[in-house]
Protein backbone atom coordinates (compact mmCIF):
# COMPACT_ATOMS: atom_id res chain seq x y z
CA UNK A 1 0.00 0.00 0.00
CA UNK A 2 1.03 3.38 -0.87
CA UNK A 3 1.17 6.26 1.54
CA UNK A 4 1.23 10.16 1.19
CA UNK A 5 0.68 12.94 3.04
CA UNK A 6 -0.47 16.94 2.46
CA UNK A 7 0.78 20.13 1.41
CA UNK A 8 1.37 22.37 3.62
CA UNK A 9 -1.19 24.66 2.27
CA UNK A 10 -4.02 22.12 2.71
CA UNK A 11 -2.90 21.74 6.62
CA UNK A 12 -2.57 25.72 7.08
CA UNK A 13 -6.07 25.90 5.92
CA UNK A 14 -7.73 22.96 7.86
CA UNK A 15 -6.36 24.96 10.68
CA UNK A 16 -7.91 27.98 9.78
CA UNK A 17 -11.40 26.11 10.47
CA UNK A 18 -10.74 26.12 14.00
CA UNK A 19 -8.49 29.50 14.27
CA UNK A 20 -10.89 31.13 16.35
CA UNK A 21 -13.72 29.65 18.58
CA UNK A 22 -14.82 29.41 22.45
CA UNK A 23 -12.27 28.17 24.59
CA UNK A 24 -13.54 25.52 27.06
CA UNK A 25 -11.99 24.59 30.71
CA UNK A 26 -11.95 20.80 31.51
CA UNK A 27 -11.24 18.30 34.62
CA UNK A 28 -10.83 15.23 32.41
CA UNK A 29 -9.65 14.29 28.98
CA UNK A 30 -12.71 14.86 27.06
CA UNK A 31 -11.34 12.98 24.30
CA UNK A 32 -12.13 9.70 27.12
CA UNK A 33 -14.43 11.15 29.43
CA UNK A 34 -16.80 12.90 27.07
CA UNK A 35 -16.40 16.45 25.58
CA UNK A 36 -19.90 17.83 27.73
CA UNK A 37 -19.16 15.17 30.75
CA UNK A 38 -15.68 16.65 31.54
CA UNK A 39 -15.89 20.16 30.70
CA UNK A 40 -16.11 22.42 34.05
CA UNK A 41 -19.90 23.70 35.53
CA UNK A 42 -20.69 26.07 37.80
CA UNK A 43 -19.75 29.53 39.62
CA UNK A 44 -20.08 31.97 36.52
CA UNK A 45 -17.98 29.78 34.61
CA UNK A 46 -17.94 29.88 30.52
CA UNK A 47 -16.32 29.53 27.38
CA UNK A 48 -14.58 32.41 26.60
CA UNK A 49 -13.79 33.42 22.91
CA UNK A 50 -10.23 32.87 21.24
CA UNK A 51 -8.17 33.58 18.12
CA UNK A 52 -5.04 31.68 16.79
CA UNK A 53 -2.08 33.48 14.85
CA UNK A 54 -2.80 32.79 11.12
CA UNK A 55 -1.44 29.38 10.54
CA UNK A 56 1.83 29.09 9.53
CA UNK A 57 4.02 25.84 8.81
CA UNK A 58 1.56 23.60 9.87
CA UNK A 59 0.82 25.16 13.75
CA UNK A 60 -0.41 27.87 15.25
CA UNK A 61 -0.61 29.65 18.29
CA UNK A 62 -3.10 31.27 21.10
CA UNK A 63 -3.07 34.83 19.60
CA UNK A 64 -4.18 36.59 23.09
CA UNK A 65 -4.68 36.08 26.73
CA UNK A 66 -8.11 34.65 27.17
CA UNK A 67 -9.06 35.00 30.91
CA UNK A 68 -11.85 32.88 32.80
CA UNK A 69 -13.67 34.73 36.11
CA UNK A 70 -15.44 33.33 39.11
CA UNK A 71 -14.60 29.85 38.85
CA UNK A 72 -15.68 26.93 40.79
CA UNK A 73 -13.53 24.78 43.12
CA UNK A 74 -11.67 22.64 40.30
CA UNK A 75 -8.47 20.80 39.10
CA UNK A 76 -8.35 21.85 35.44
CA UNK A 77 -6.14 19.23 33.54
CA UNK A 78 -7.28 20.32 29.40
CA UNK A 79 -8.41 22.92 27.56
CA UNK A 80 -10.85 22.68 24.55
CA UNK A 81 -11.78 24.50 21.33
CA UNK A 82 -15.82 24.53 20.65
CA UNK A 83 -17.42 26.61 17.99
CA UNK A 84 -20.39 28.10 20.03
CA UNK A 85 -20.28 29.57 23.65
CA UNK A 86 -22.90 27.26 24.64
CA UNK A 87 -23.59 23.69 23.30
CA UNK A 88 -22.12 23.42 20.12
CA UNK A 89 -19.46 21.36 18.80
CA UNK A 90 -16.50 20.06 20.37
CA UNK A 91 -13.54 20.58 17.73
CA UNK A 92 -9.82 19.82 19.77
CA UNK A 93 -8.63 19.77 23.34
CA UNK A 94 -4.78 20.21 24.61
CA UNK A 95 -3.80 19.33 27.93
CA UNK A 96 -2.20 22.10 29.87
CA UNK A 97 1.51 21.53 30.75
CA UNK A 98 0.61 20.80 34.33
CA UNK A 99 -2.86 20.63 36.24
CA UNK A 100 -4.40 23.63 38.01
CA UNK A 101 -5.93 23.85 40.77
CA UNK A 102 -8.42 26.57 41.08
CA UNK A 103 -10.33 27.57 44.10
CA UNK A 104 -13.85 28.93 44.62
CA UNK A 105 -14.07 32.41 42.80
CA UNK A 106 -10.50 32.83 41.64
CA UNK A 107 -9.73 33.34 38.12
CA UNK A 108 -7.39 31.23 35.74
CA UNK A 109 -5.89 32.62 32.90
CA UNK A 110 -4.18 31.33 29.82
CA UNK A 111 -1.80 33.00 28.47
CA UNK A 112 -0.80 34.23 24.91
CA UNK A 113 1.09 31.72 22.46
CA UNK A 114 1.25 28.94 25.74
CA UNK A 115 -1.55 26.63 23.28
CA UNK A 116 -0.30 25.55 20.24
CA UNK A 117 -2.08 23.06 17.74
CA UNK A 118 -0.49 21.64 15.08
CA UNK A 119 -0.40 19.35 12.46
CA UNK A 120 3.02 18.35 11.66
Amino acid sequence: MATGGFSDYQINEWLAQVRTGYLALHYDNPDIAGAYASEVFGGSYSRQQYTMTQPTNKGMLLLNPVIFTGLPSVLVIYVAGWDNVNGGNYRWSAPLPTPHTVLEGKTISIPAQTIGISLA
